[in-house]
């Protein structure tokens, strides 16, 4: 039997992940003549940064300590929360998401205060919200 560390496991999700969604990102037409960046920019960005993260996961060497930072459920749990974060990306205000987003993973990824965890989350959507907005130049969805 071959054992895979839970390091590794999510290093191979976010590796499906990032390229299966690729795939999909890469399908998005741009839209000429806006001066922004196109459509495709922020999903094939995220995309690449998944792959990115993923291959760096696959070939950590592991130990037995780093085999014990993310158990299993957990790496389940951000996997599913990231695929219900990207599937309902366009349903609703990217920053309330992103914010959700956040409160449900940092736990997941060991953070236990929950003040730092509700001003982390609210600092990360109001950032990249500010980033693509301002630097940009680029409207992500929102309600208000």
């Amino acid at each position: 039997m071959i054992r895979i560390g839970s390091n590794r496991l999510l290093g191979f999700i976010l590796l499906a992940f990032g390229g299966v969604i690729a795939m999909f990102a890469s399908g998005i037409e741009e839209g000429f003549g806006s001066g922004a960046l196109s459509s495709g920019f922020f999903p094939q960005f995220l995309c690449g940064v998944l792959i990115v993260i993923g291959l760096a996961l696959l070939v950590q060497k592991e130990t037995d300590q780093t085999a014990r930072l993310m158990p299993g459920w957990r790496a389940g749990g951000f996997a599913a929360a990231l695929l219900i974060f990207t599937l309902t990306f366009p349903l609703g205000d990217f920053r309330i998401w992103t914010f959700v987003f956040m409160l449900a993973t940092m736990p997941m990824l060991g953070e236990r205060r929950i003040p730092r965890v509700i001003l982390v989350a609210a600092v990360v959507a109001l950032g990249v919200h500010a980033l693509f907005r301002y630097g940009f130049n680029t409207i992500l969805p929102f309600w208000f």
